[in-house]
């Protein structure tokens, strides 16, 4: 995990409490959608698991948060916040061009302001 400022630990234990995961519209969900098969998944089959993934993800109370966890730790797998890992990647890419911290620990609660551009 890359270095996290001091000034965002306090902000960032926000956003790794548990108590925001209970409310998540994928708490007691199958994780299947979310996390890529252990077999070789064709492109077909990854945009349709994506795509249950991410419309659960556009319906829950807590999305910001995740997203931001996910960020946080440097999630490799899945998605989280209604973003795959590339995508999570490409975003870190871009605070970091921006002058931003590797996450936005202090905006958790809102809705994030950085958007990708465009999703692949």
């Amino acid at each position: 995990m890359a270095h996290v400022p001091p000034h965002s630990l306090a902000l960032a234990a926000r956003v790794v409490e548990p108590t925001w995961r209970a409310a998540a519209a994928c708490h007691g969900v199958d994780a299947e959608s979310f996390f890529p098969p252990s077999h070789f998944e064709r492109k077909p089959e990854k945009d349709e698991r994506e795509g249950a993934a991410r419309a659960l993800c556009a319906r829950c109370p807590v999305r910001p948060q995740c997203l931001e966890y996910a960020l946080l730790v440097e999630e490799p797998h899945g998605i989280w916040g209604g973003l795959n890992e590339l995508e999570r990647r490409r975003l870190l890419r871009q605070r970091a061009a921006a002058g931003g911290d590797r996450a936005h620990v202090a905006k958790v609660g809102a809705a994030p302001t950085d958007r990708l551009e465009a999703a692949p």
